[in-house]
C-alpha cells in the first residue's frame, strides 16, 4: 500500500511538473532580402539624373542591397535618429577628380541599434531616396533597423578625410554651363579640419556647444580658418557636451584657441541658397590648443564667398570683415543668385539723397612680394557708369582710426577691368594679372594694411543706381 501511494505522488509531481512548464512562441525569423546591390554612388547618380519640376523621391518597391560603414552614429547627442554611411564608390569633385568615399545619411524609423565602425547590408526595399521638402542633404529615408539592417563587421575604426573649409563650400556642377542638380561633393562626409578656429565673440566664459536646461539651445557658431573661409558648426543641446543649464560648474566652454576638429559636413541649403554645414563628431576630436589667429592679422586672405555670411538682401556679415556705412543708410548687402554667392552694393530704392558704403578686409601683414587680384560685375547699369573703387590703407582699423580718418590711396589705376557695362553674373577679373601691392605701399613697408571696396551713388542722378558685386578676392 506505502508503496503505491508512493508511486501515485511521484507520478502526479511529474504531471504538475510538465503541466507548469512555460512554453514560448516559435520566434519570427526576420529574412533580409540579399539580391542586387547598388553603391552610395549609384545613389547619387539617381538623383543627379533627375530633372524633374517635382521634389526628387525615389521609392524602392523591390530587393536591393547598400554596403558601407557607419561613420557617425547618435551616441554624442549631436544627431538623433540618423546615422552618416560611406563606401568606397567615390564622389566627383570635378569632371577628373573624385574624393575616395561615397557617403550618405540614413534616416531611422527609431534612434539606436547602429553604431560607428559597423559595416552593414542595408535592403533598401520600403526605403525612400529623397531629398527633404525643406531643402538640403540627399537621404535614405525610413531605414527599420531592426528589420533592413544586417551587420557584417562591427568596431571597424574609418578615418576622417582631411579637408578645409574651402573644399567643404566648394560645389561641383556635373551639368556644365547649366547649374542644374548642383552637387556638394562633401555632402555626408567624415572629415578632419586643421588650422581652424571658433570666432571670438562665441568663445570664452558664458558661450557653450550647447545648453540642455531649462529650454534646449542649439547652436550654430562658425569655424573659420586664417585666410577668411567659413562654415557653420551645429552643436545640439542634447550633445553629451552640451552644458547641463548656463552657468553649471564645470560646464564646458568653447576656447579661443585654433586646432583641429572632426565633424560630418553635411548640405543644409537649396538650390537658391546653398549652405555646408558642420556637425561635431565627438567632444574628444576637438583639440583647439594652438595659438589663435582669430580677429588678429593675417597673412594671406583668399575667399570665394558663400552663403555662409550672407543672406539674400541682408547686411554682409563676413567675419572679420568690416561692412561700414559712411553716407546714407544702405550697405553691402549678400546677394544669392542660383548657384553664386557674393557681397553687393547699390542706391536703387534708397531714399538717401547720396550713398557711400565700404567692404573692407581684416588686416593683413605685408610682406614682399604681396599681390592682389579679384572679380566684379555690375547691372542695371544701362549709363555704363563705374561706381565701385578700390582703396589700401596702413592705418584703417576701426577703432581708433575709422573710415573717414584713415589714409585711404586709390588703386583703380591698376585694376582697369573694373566693370562699367552691364554684364548681368557674369564675374570678371579687374586686372590682367595680379597687381603687386609695394607700388602703393613705402619702401621696405613691414606692417599691416586693409584693402577697401568703396561704392557711390546719387539718388537724383539714376545713372548711378547700377548695382556692383566682388568675388574671388586673393591676397597672397
Amino acid at each position: 500500500m506505502k508503496l503505491f501511494l508512493g508511486l501515485m505522488v511521484a507520478a502526479m509531481s511529474l504531471g504538475l511538473f510538465f503541466a507548469c512548464r512555460k512554453t514560448y512562441p516559435t520566434p519570427v525569423k526576420v529574412v533580409i532580402g540579399n539580391s542586387g546591390s547598388i553603391t552610395i554612388a549609384g545613389l547619387r547618380a539617381l538623383q543627379i539624373g533627375y530633372l524633374g519640376a517635382a521634389p526628387f523621391v525615389k521609392k524602392f518597391t523591390t530587393d536591393l542591397n547598400l554596403y558601407g560603414v557607419v561613420t557617425m552614429d547618435e551616441s554624442s547627442g549631436n544627431i538623433y535618429k540618423q546615422v552618416y554611411l560611406r563606401d568606397y564608390s567615390g564622389t566627383k569633385i570635378s569632371s577628373t577628380v573624385s574624393l575616395p568615399y561615397g557617403a550618405i545619411v540614413l534616416k531611422l524609423i527609431n534612434p539606436g541599434g547602429l553604431f560607428f565602425g559597423d559595416s552593414i547590408r542595408l535592403d533598401l526595399k520600403g526605403c525612400s531616396l529623397d531629398i527633404p521638402l525643406s531643402g538640403g542633404y540627399l537621404q535614405v529615408d525610413s531605414v527599420n533597423v531592426g528589420t533592413m539592417v544586417v551587420k557584417i563587421k562591427t568596431g571597424l575604426n574609418p578615418l576622417p578625410l582631411p579637408a578645409t573649409i574651402k573644399n567643404i563650400n566648394t560645389p561641383y556642377y556635373p551639368y556644365l554651363p547649366s547649374y542644374t542638380n548642383t552637387q556638394y561633393p562633401y555632402d555626408g562626409q567624415l572629415i578632419k579640419l586643421s588650422n581652424v578656429e571658433f570666432a571670438p565673440a562665441d568663445t570664452g566664459a558664458g558661450k557653450y556647444y550647447g545648453v540642455l536646461n531649462p529650454v534646449v539651445i542649439n547652436t550654430n557658431f562658425p569655424v573659420q580658418d586664417c585666410n577668411g573661409n567659413s562654415v557653420i558648426a551645429f552643436t545640439s543641446g542634447y550633445a553629451n557636451y552640451a552644458a547641463p543649464y548656463a552657468g553649471a560648474p564645470g560646464a564646458i566652454t568653447i576656447p579661443g584657441k585654433s586646432g583641429t576638429m572632426v565633424a560630418i559636413s553635411s548640405f543644409y541649403g537649396s538650390s537658391t541658397a546653398p549652405s555646408m554645414e558642420l556637425s561635431l563628431h565627438s567632444y574628444a576630436e576637438i583639440n583647439l590648443t594652438n595659438s589663435y589667429c582669430g580677429g588678429g592679422v593675417r597673412d594671406s586672405l583668399k575667399i570665394m564667398f558663400d552663403s555662409t555670411g550672407l543672406q539674400n538682401n541682408k547686411p554682409v556679415n563676413e567675419y572679420n570683415w568690416y561692412n561700414i556705412v559712411q553716407v546714407g543708410n544702405v550697405s553691402w548687402v549678400g546677394l544669392i543668385h542660383g548657384s553664386q554667392s557674393f557681397p553687393s552694393a547699390s542706391t536703387y530704392g534708397s531714399t538717401d539723397a547720396r550713398n557711400v558704403m565700404w567692404l573692407i578686409t581684416p588686416p593683413i601683414l605685408y610682406d614682399s612680394p604681396k599681390t592682389l587680384s579679384f572679380m566684379a560685375t555690375t547691372y542695371y547699369n544701362s549709363a555704363n557708369v563705374k561706381q565701385l573703387d578700390v582703396f589700401i590703407s596702413t592705418n584703417f582699423n576701426n577703432t581708433t582710426v575709422n573710415v573717414n580718418q584713415a589714409n585711404w590711396q586709390n588703386m583703380d589705376s591698376l585694376f582697369p577691368l573694373i566693370p562699367n557695362l552691364a554684364n548681368g553674373y557674369a564675374f570678371k577679373p579687374c586686372s590682367n594679372a595680379p597687381v603687386p601691392l609695394s607700388t602703393f605701399l613705402p619702401a621696405n613697408y613691414t606692417g599691416t594694411f586693409s584693402i577697401g571696396f568703396r561704392y557711390q551713388g546719387t539718388i537724383s542722378d539714376p545713372d548711378s543706381t547700377a548695382t556692383f558685386g566682388i568675388d574671388n578676392v586673393i591676397i597672397h
